[in-house]
């Protein structure tokens, strides 16, 4: 460091105070430190050979380690009130950040408990009463997504829930839905026979609906399981629904919810039903994948948020593919869709979740996705 200060200065002492606005402190103490300027060049072995030579060098030499000491001195000076200043700054945008979580938090809870209002003022059903009931008292334990956790830093919250200004739209007439959704869902290409579940608005849709050609699976919507599969599936659904992973697995604190349980718990308090794919333990690997297209369609009509969601278990060395599609059947639709999605995958399984959000520009989505695994 010396040796390099010392030959800098020799070498262009006239663009020194140009240099050292790049320069560390420590590095302009070093060239301090080589004083007199004979000693400086005789650290690089180059000292001058008379005195008058050395007296012709020392006055620009000297004139120009003054500036340095004085820009320097101006630098530390500037260094502290940056400090101070950084500091300020600190505390007025903490204190900001401070005054618009608590609007936000607020925002959110209002939105929350409207969707609430709105939907038991409504005509929509619930999948499970005693599920529904847990999902409130949930509800209200949690609190709201905030910009001062990590998932939801960069997100308007205003923008996301605020939907004061907005009204759903009128229901369509049931020729209409039925080109509208026909319209969105891709044909069925030749040899594929793989199932399809198609949600409107929360309810499943048997007409555009296909249950597939595997005995493997019990895939369909969890009301009409329960209808076909009798007491003992809708147990095993239940069992699958009734925990929130979201809360369950995290502790419930601001942080280590990371702000998503409240909106599952939202989930499951107004579940209208759910996409089941439930696939038995198998002794040996499975050759191929089952394959299970879920779409939800929101016709923007509804007055509270939409609560689609997906169940997945997937048993020993079973292998599964599901493919989520989220779409609305009016571009003019505002809504809002809340989703959840749980995946559990016993010893050898292998899951996979394609996820495509293809809805209107001015509507908005949300999802939870959580999946567990087996231990070992």
């Amino acid at each position: 460091m010396g040796a390099s200060a010392a030959a800098f200065v020799v070498a262009a002492p006239a663009d020194y105070s140009l240099a050292a606005g790049h320069a560390s402190t420590g590095l302009a103490a070093a060239v301090v430190g080589h004083w007199p300027p004979a000693a400086a060049l005789a650290a690089l072995g180059a000292a001058p050979r008379s005195a008058g030579g050395q007296a012709a060098f020392a006055a620009p030499v000297g004139a120009a380690l003054a500036a340095t000491s004085l820009l320097v001195a101006l630098r530390g000076a500037l260094r502290r009130r940056d400090r101070r200043s950084h500091t300020r700054s600190a505390r007025t945008q903490a204190a900001a950040q401070a005054t618009q979580v608590a609007p936000a938090s607020a925002l959110v809870e209002e939105w929350v408990e409207s969707q609430v209002r709105k939907a038991s003022a409504g005509s929509g059903g619930r999948l499970d009463a005693a599920l529904s009931e847990r999902g409130l008292v949930t509800l209200r334990e949690l609190g709201a997504p905030a910009r001062n956790q990590e998932p939801w830093k960069y997100s308007d919250l205003k923008a996301l829930f605020d939907d004061s200004a907005l009204a759903p739209l009128s229901a369509p007439s049931e020729d209409i839905l039925r080109e509208a959704v026909a319209a969105l869902l891709e044909e069925t290409e030749e040899g594929q026979d793989h199932a399809r579940l198609v949600f409107v608005d929360g309810t499943l849709s048997p007409e555009f609906s296909r249950p597939g050609r595997s005995d493997k699976a019990l895939v369909g919507g969890a009301l009409a399981l329960a209808v076909t599969g009798g007491s003992e599936v809708k147990a095993r659904i239940a069992e699958l629904l009734g925990p929130l992973p979201e809360k369950d697995m995290f502790l419930a604190t601001k942080n280590d919810a990371l702000g998503c349980a409240k909106l599952a718990a939202l989930n499951q308090s107004l579940l209208e039903d759910c996409a089941c794919v439930l696939i038995d333990d198998a002794e040996a690997a499975d050759s191929e994948a089952i394959t299970v297209e879920v779409a939800f369609i929101t016709t923007g009509s509804s007055p509270s948020c939409a609560c689609p969601r997906v169940l997945v278990q997937a048993g020993k060395n079973r292998r599964v593919r599901v493919i989520e599609t989220h779409l609305s059947s009016d571009p003019s639709d505002v809504s809002l869709s809340n989703g959840v999605c749980r995946i559990i995958a016993a010893e050898g399984a292998g899951v996979e979740h394609d996820l495509l959000q293809q809805k209107a520009d001015g509507s908005r989505f949300v999802e939870s996705l959580t999946a567990e695994g087996a231990a070992g």
